[in-house]
């Protein structure tokens, strides 16, 4: 058996074998397997997978410095972005509903969208 602690909202905080629990956290459950903590969280006392997250981009491919933005719609409440292009850190907001990015600089672009319960989405798409 294994002890999975939870948050109120129901994320993973983390997880480990009965047996070598002292005391116990004060927001867990028993399962007989060890939590995919990237893909599942607790609902009502249970795992459950996460829903996937209902995000999409306006392109794939947008010219960069242009005046028309790329645009991310269906972002949930509060959801965080975090904005690379190739392996280099561009920007990371806060956003709801919609955001719109104008790249700057050409290259393949990666922006990683997190919005808990969701499983966490990388959207891609190419600047000329």
């Amino acid at each position: 058996m294994f002890i999975v602690e939870h948050d109120a909202a129901g994320r993973i905080i983390g997880y480990g074998d009965r047996a070598l629990y002292g005391d116990l956290p004060d927001n867990y459950i028993e399962v007989d397997r060890p939590p995919d903590m990237e893909r599942e969280m607790v609902v009502d006392g249970a795992l459950a997978p996460r829903p996937i997250l209902p995000v999409s981009l306006s392109a794939v491919e947008i010219v960069s410095g242009s005046a028309v933005p790329l645009v991310i719609s269906g972002l949930p409440t509060d959801s965080r972005l975090i904005i690379r292009r190739g392996g280099w850190y561009v920007a990371e907001v806060t956003a709801s509903g919609e955001y719109s990015f104008i790249p700057q600089q050409a290259g393949a672009y990666h922006i990683r969208v997190e919005a808990f319960p969701f499983l966490d989405e990388t959207l891609r798409f190419r600047a000329t």
